[in-house]
C-alpha cells in the first residue's frame, strides 16, 4: 500500500473526526475522501504560489475560497453535534 502524503493525511483525519461527530457520512471511507481535497488543495497551492496576481484581475485568494468550500462541501455533509446545542 502506499502512503498518504502529509495533506492527504491530514484530509484523512479531518474526515475521521467528521464522521464521529456527524459532519461526515458514517458510511464514507476516509482514505479515499481524503485524496480528492488534498490534491485540490495541493493544486491550488501551486496556482497562487505561480500566480498571486490572480487570473483576469481576479486575486488568487478570491478564485480559490469557493473551490475549496466546494470540495469540502462534497464531504462535509452534515452538522457537527458538537456545535448543534
Amino acid at each position: 500500500m502506499v502512503g498518504l502524503c502529509a495533506g492527504e493525511a491530514w484530509c484523512a483525519r479531518a474526515v475521521r473526526n467528521g464522521k464521529e461527530c456527524g459532519e461526515v457520512d458514517a458510511g464514507l471511507d476516509p482514505m479515499p475522501a481524503a485524496v480528492r481535497p488534498a490534491a485540490v488543495m495541493e493544486g491550488l497551492a501551486l496556482q497562487v504560489y505561480r500566480e498571486p496576481e490572480g487570473v483576469e484581475g481576479v486575486p488568487a485568494a478570491r478564485l480559490v475560497a469557493p473551490l475549496l468550500d466546494a470540495e469540502l462541501a462534497a464531504v462535509f455533509t452534515g452538522e457537527c453535534r458538537q456545535y448543534a446545542r
